[in-house]
């Protein structure tokens, strides 16, 4: 474990993250000018400070601004994966500030209760970090599908295609077999009832066209095979309608997944 000796100040940010996430916060702060000062790294991951990207008074304008920053990172994170479809009822999100902090806000103008860009950034970040880490932490999980949707008419259909493709357990245990049986995806966008043209769409994996306008196949069933080896795969459909986009994570459907399901209780 590697520790530094930088001291916290009343205002600064701590921001934690499973896996990578820590870091994956700094990284971004950095990018867009704070100091940042990473304070541990254990098993969690990053642990670490921001400084100088918050108003000097307050952490957050008000707890609505923490509201809108967790609300706008839960979209692009923690509600586009999947793991098996399902939700617990006790699945939740949480973000926290100081009360003294956010009530030192209060009498600020509306001009001034913006979420900085800096702490924007690092949320968004650690959310990311965080909703990657829990599908790759999957049950029985062997391997993570990416699927990113373009071309879309607007983000709505773009991100109602991709969840409906990483929540399909056709496509969960063919991305588990290797099977390159993309029939299975564009199955589970259409029936996502989002307006697909048949006549337009276009499937790339790892980047190489894969299927092409039309349901041309442009890899072979080998081909296509050896780029569903990797533990990663990326998928990328093309819809011919616009220039949104949305991306969705998720991961396979593997035999130990039912195991482990079928041999306990909740």
């Amino acid at each position: 474990m590697a520790r530094t000796t930088a001291r916290m100040n009343r205002h600064d940010l701590i921001v934690v993250g499973a896996g990578s996430g820590g870091y994956a916060a700094a990284r971004t702060a950095r990018d867009v000018g704070c100091d940042v000062a990473l304070v541990d790294r254990g098993p969690l991951g990053g642990l670490c400070i921001l400084r100088g990207c918050m108003p000097s008074k307050a952490l957050l304008a008000s707890s609505d601004a923490l509201a809108d920053a967790l609300g706008g990172a839960n979209e692009d994170s923690f509600n586009m994966i999947s793991v098996d479809g399902d939700m617990s009822t006790n699945d939740a999100v949480y973000a926290f500030a100081p009360r003294s902090t956010l009530r030192q806000a209060q009498d600020k103008p509306s001009s001034e209760q913006a979420v900085p860009e800096a702490f924007a950034g690092a949320f968004n970040a650690v959310a990311l970090d965080l909703a990657k880490a829990m599908v790759a932490d999957g049950e029985g999980a062997t391997k993570r599908l990416e699927v990113r949707v373009t071309q879309a008419r607007d983000v709505e259909q773009a991100r109602r295609i991709a969840r409906a493709i990483i929540n399909s357990n056709l496509v969960k245990t063919a991305l588990y077999g290797e099977d390159p049986n993309w029939g299975r995806i564009v199955a589970a966008a259409g029936a996502a009832r989002a307006q697909l043209d048949p006549h337009r769409w276009s499937l790339f994996a790892n980047g190489k066209p894969w299927v092409g306008v039309g349901g041309i196949e442009l890899l072979s069933e080998a081909e296509a095979h050896r780029e569903l080896e990797p533990e990663t795969v990326l998928v990328e459909l093309r819809l011919g309608l616009g220039q949104a986009q949305a991306t969705g994570w998720g991961c396979d459907l593997s035999r130990d997944y039912v195991r482990i399901n079928a041999n306990y209780r909740t």
